[in-house]
């Protein structure tokens, strides 16, 4: 443990890390096997110091890049990285094309229907105790939602029509895996619940339940995110000590900011608003905050809202923008939806007379 700089740089500079380096080459050159090592979660701790855990974060994917062209590296030593898309959106400035171009550079993308593909194969592998019926490992993966929680239809709970069960899940979703593994959790409770007391379906009410808390638990962790990059930003616009220990960049600031935003957007007269509603709305956003708040930018890049042209959208969200591998940057359009993960969270009333997806609804 180095309790000052001058220590840790002192212990960096050292001269044997060039005959560690050796014996670890040679170690690594008599394997018959890789040896690899995986790296998750590494912004568990991130809230404590953002802007410090962005610089480590781009450190890290600089440095991993560099032992693949060591002579030893790419084919003895496996070093597996994840890092959050606002690192990768960081690294923007440092060649970020060449990057997603690079050969050991996998930026994983989801779309809607590889999604349900992933959703319908956790579901196949649940015990019998969180079925209502058989259900068929082969069949088309929306049917394989509707058999688990016993409807292919659910009734939206706001306007006159109903939607494809496996459709309305994930519109409520980030199109990740971690939002598809908390909304399958809920459900399984319901369908437990369910096959306990000889039901042969869900309850339409309970679906929307357990989908509506599932999208609360997203859209407060992406919100969570948002303050994050918020304190980042400003913490490097700080130009001395003072400035930056009035941002508090910890935990309970982040907290306090995500609240924040969520009382700013609980605002909104609907959860389609046109863009002089949404402008007001951004520059409220900055007088509360007494900084410049990019709030269109922010929410769009974290796939909160979408732009679209008309009150009925269609809308486009990031996700798309990512699928493509353009950079996030808002499509702009006269109206402005938010994710329906963020409708539960803030509590504003939905209007209109069509679902907002944050995909296209070709895809399913």
């Amino acid at each position: 443990m180095r309790s000052s700089l001058h220590e840790l740089l002192e212990f960096l500079d050292h001269g044997d890390w060039h005959e560690v380096d050796r014996i670890v080459g040679e170690a690594l050159a008599g394997r018959e096997k890789p040896l690899c090592f995986f790296l998750d979660i590494v912004e568990e701790d991130s809230a404590h110091a953002p802007l410090y855990w962005l610089w480590c974060m781009k450190g890290l994917l600089g440095q991993v890049i560099r032992f693949i062209r060591d002579s030893y590296g790419e084919e003895k030593l496996w070093v597996f990285v994840a890092i959050r898309e606002q690192t990768w959106i960081e690294l923007r400035n440092l060649a970020r094309t060449s990057l997603e171009n690079h050969p050991n550079v996998r930026v994983l993308s989801w779309d809607a229907a590889v999604l349900l593909d992933f959703f319908a194969a956790k579901i196949c592998q649940l015990p019998e105790a969180y079925r209502l019926a058989e259900i068929d490992p082969a069949a088309e993966p929306r049917d394989v939602v509707a058999a688990w929680l016993g409807s292919e239809l659910v009734p939206n709970s706001v306007r006159p029509l109903e939607e494809p069960t496996a459709k309305y899940i994930l519109r409520h979703t980030r199109l990740i895996p971690r939002d598809i593994v908390c909304v399958g959790n809920f459900l399984a409770g319901e369908v437990y619940a369910a096959r306990r007391h000889e039901k042969e379906f869900v309850a339409p009410g309970k679906i929307h339940a357990a989908v509506a808390d599932a999208a609360r638990t997203s859209a407060a962790e992406e919100l969570q995110w948002c303050a994050l990059e918020l304190i980042a930003t400003w913490m490097a616009g700080a130009k001395t000590r003072t400035q930056r220990q009035k941002i508090m960049p910890d935990e309970e600031a982040a907290t306090s900011l995500a609240g924040a935003l969520v009382k700013i957007l609980g605002l909104c007269s609907a959860d389609v608003i046109d863009e002089e509603e949404f402008d007001a709305m951004a520059r409220d956003a900055s007088d509360r905050f007494e900084r410049e708040v990019d709030l269109g930018t922010l929410l769009w890049r974290h796939g909160l809202i979408g732009f679209g042209p008309s009150q009925e959208g269609p809308f486009q969200f990031s996700y798309e923008s990512r699928l493509s591998g353009r950079d996030a940057v808002t499509p702009g359009g006269t109206h402005i939806a938010m994710h329906p993960a963020l409708i539960d969270a803030v509590g504003v009333t939905p209007g209109g007379t069509r679902p907002i997806y944050p995909f296209a609804e070709d895809q399913l």
